[in-house]
């Protein structure tokens, strides 16, 4: 069994459906099919970066969800324990857009 842990400031996200159903300008609802997931959940972080000398630890713990960018990241494969293939995607911090916050 394989087990990653990112470097320095990267981070693995398990990328996951829409938090929303998505809707166009004119209130459209789009079906599932339409629709990229920009949304993950970080299952692992890395140390940090150094800069001068000293160790910036990330922003993002893992269990937060995040919003992904468009486009980049690493694809990684792997299964999970059930066999079925898991979307997992390493990124460097400054990547990641935003933590996707549910405190309403």
């Amino acid at each position: 069994m394989k087990i990653l842990r990112p470097l320095a400031d990267r981070v693995l996200v398990k990328r996951m459906p829409s938090l929303k159903p998505a809707k166009s300008l004119g209130g459209i609802i789009l079906p599932d099919s339409g629709k990229e997931t920009k949304v993950g959940i970080v299952l692992m972080t890395g140390p940090g970066r150094y800069q001068n000398s000293t160790l910036i630890k990330p922003t993002v713990k893992g269990q937060d969800i995040v919003l992904l960018p468009d486009f980049g990241g690493v694809p990684v494969e792997a299964s999970n324990e059930k066999g079925a293939d898991d979307e997992l995607v390493m990124y460097r911090e400054d990547e990641l857009v935003a933590i996707v916050d549910h405190s309403d």
